[in-house]
């Protein structure tokens, strides 16, 4: 991943719903370029799904602190809290 993919990851990341035209002119790209990147981006999985982020005031957030022994694998953990 190079710096131009570096910077369509952190504008997408901003405004998923950038257009590619819109991105382009952003970064000084050819709109061609910014569909083909964002395509090998999609393809190798460095961006997996596009998102929006919704006001819910009904929404709650948590931050929690889990202690864990040290002889459980790390992504059993993960998993178990997703």
């Amino acid at each position: 991943m190079d710096k131009a993919d570096q910077l369509i990851i952190r504008v997408l990341r901003d405004d998923a719903r950038i257009s590619n035209t819109d991105l382009a002119k952003k970064l000084d790209l050819s709109e061609a370029t910014v569909r083909r990147r964002i395509a090998g981006l999609v393809g190798s999985g460095a961006i997996r799904r596009f998102t929006v982020e919704v006001d819910d005031p009904d929404q709650t957030s948590a931050i929690m602190w889990v202690s864990v022994s040290p002889s459980i694998p790390t992504g059993q953990v993960s998993g178990k809290i997703k």
